[in-house]
């Protein structure tokens, strides 16, 4: 029960100190004469929430002490008797005390659930909890066993109804991915891909961008090594008739006479090279931009 109550500077109230006898009390008045803040009070101290508004004019604190007797609740130090302290500043910061320790407003909630019952319109403290509302319903059907039966199988339910969720998740991302894998195995299908035709392409997309370098380069090395009149073709066939007349007379020179002529046949060969390859090159836009397609396929 509450035995004193002592408020300070709460609303119109400066000071006032309240002892309650054991038994049934009544505080009566006209209306404005502070009941509601006397409730008021109860609530603060046992951690409801305040603002600065409640704290009377002038002044810079508010301060509600309250002893309880006869009950001990979760924190109390004391045996059958609980003190209750709450304080709030005009900076708006707020403390409370559980039998003289400072501890969270929640505590304060708390201990309160076992302290007080406040009845008014819509105001009873316990029956606004749910869970005893739950309680107090479940105790009167005999149905607390079976509660604890139900809430186990409505855990199980939900696993079992995530588990369902996750299976299907899986078995709708294994379908997509069998999906396109299926379209990605007829896109290598159709573009019938050969073994070694990247190189191939890839040398020919660089030989296609610089078509015109190359071109210039086979020009150059065609007139200096086969078809320029001092090309080394023309020089090398003048060259190997002094060299076998000469080799009638000096043995020696056999050898040098047989390398020419090896060379005479490379320098040839050279020749005939450049001229397949450049007409094999066509420097047409078109074969490049469909070699660049088939590099991307």
């Amino acid at each position: 029960m509450l035995k004193s109550l002592r408020i300070k500077n709460l609303a119109t109230i400066e000071e006032v100190e309240l002892g309650l006898e054991s038994g049934f009390s009544v505080l009566t008045g006209e209306t404005g004469a502070g009941k509601s803040i006397l409730i008021e009070s109860i609530r603060l101290a046992l951690g409801d929430k305040g603002s600065t508004d409640v704290i009377r004019t002038g002044t810079s604190e508010t301060s509600i002490e309250a002893v309880f007797e006869g009950t001990d609740p979760p924190g109390s130090e004391e045996d059958n008797q609980t003190f209750v302290q709450r304080r709030i500043t005009e900076k708006g910061s707020g403390r409370g005390y559980l039998d003289g320790t400072l501890v969270p407003l929640k505590n304060l909630r708390a201990a309160g659930d076992s302290l007080v019952d406040i009845y008014g319109q819509n105001d009873h403290v316990f029956l606004r909890v749910a869970e005893n509302q739950m309680d107090y319903l479940d105790r009167y059907a005999g149905a607390l066993a079976l509660r604890g039966k139900v809430a186990h199988a409505a855990i199980e339910v939900r696993r079992l109804f995530r588990r369902k969720q996750e299976l299907l998740a899986s078995a709708q991302d294994r379908k997509q991915r069998l999906d396109f894998l299926d379209y990605q195995i007829q896109e290598i299908e159709k573009a019938e891909l050969g073994t070694g035709e990247e190189e191939v392409l890839r040398s020919d997309r660089l030989i296609l961008k610089n078509s015109e370098k190359i071109s210039h380069w086979v020009d150059e090395a065609l007139t200096l090594s086969y078809s320029g009149d001092a090309s080394l073709a023309s020089l090398v066939s003048r060259l190997q008739p002094l060299l076998e007349q000469l080799a009638e007379f000096d043995p020696e020179s056999k050898p040098a006479l047989e390398s020419v002529s090896q060379f005479s046949i490379t320098i040839r060969e050279l020749g005939e090279h450049l001229i397949q390859f450049r007409e094999n090159q066509s420097r047409s836009p078109e074969r490049l931009e469909q070699t660049e397609t088939r590099l991307s396929q």
